[in-house]
């Protein structure tokens, strides 16, 4: 099988679903858990219907423990999608949940709760709620310094997330610093030809146009 070869992949995928749904039972965790993976499959296929059904049986198996890590990771998935398909309130409102899981069970200085913070910026930049978005980057941004330090790619995409909420603001100079310090954080850690250092100088130069 190639690289890429996403029909097969399909293909082997729902025969392990088929197989965990007889071995397992329809509403075992590990059953779930391939539910998730064939979703992300789907999603690369860009058949989201699809991918959203598999999600939302897989959230529904997992919510009898709220607490349990592989529910939370199918609240945020479920999110990353509804984002995807363009629905970024609905997102919003799951991350919301995601934000409170995970604040009682991994604690405010995670990567995974900074992580989450970043998504919720994310969603209100694309909602234009840019105040909102600020707070949230600035919130993962200080995480994300604790947790991972200044020379980690996460922390290089918040500081680039902050860019862009400047940009969208119209606040150039603002934005100008930002880009600058993301870039240079992603040459250290990536190199010149990595390609989300080309997504970068291609914000900024957008941003000088």
């Amino acid at each position: 099988m190639e690289m890429g070869d996403y029909p097969k992949a399909l293909e082997y995928l729902l025969e392990v679903k088929n197989i965990d749904k007889v071995n397992l039972g329809p509403n075992h965790p590990l059953y779930a858990v391939t539910l998730m993976n064939t979703s992300q499959l789907y999603q690369r296929m860009d058949n989201m219907e699809q991918a959203l059904a598999l999600l939302l049986e897989a959230r529904n198996i997992l919510s009898v423990n709220k607490e349990n890590q592989d529910y939370i990771a199918s609240l945020n998935n479920l999110a990353i999608l509804y984002s995807k398909m363009g629905n970024y309130d609905l997102a919003i409102q799951i991350l919301n949940e995601v934000e409170l899981r995970y604040s009682k069970t991994l604690g405010k200085d995670h990567p995974e709760y900074a992580r989450t913070l970043h998504n919720l910026a994310y969603m209100y930049n694309k909602l234009e709620q840019f105040d909102k978005a600020l707070s949230y980057y600035t919130d993962a941004l200080e995480i994300r310094e604790k947790t991972r330090g200044k020379k980690h790619p996460e922390y290089a995409v918040t500081v680039l997330g902050i860019a862009d909420a400047y940009r969208a603001m119209k606040l150039f100079d603002n934005a100008e610093k930002y880009y600058l310090d993301g870039l240079k954080i992603q040459e250290e850690v990536y190199g010149l030809k990595h390609p989300g250092y080309a997504v970068s100088i291609n914000n900024l130069a957008i941003l000088y146009n």
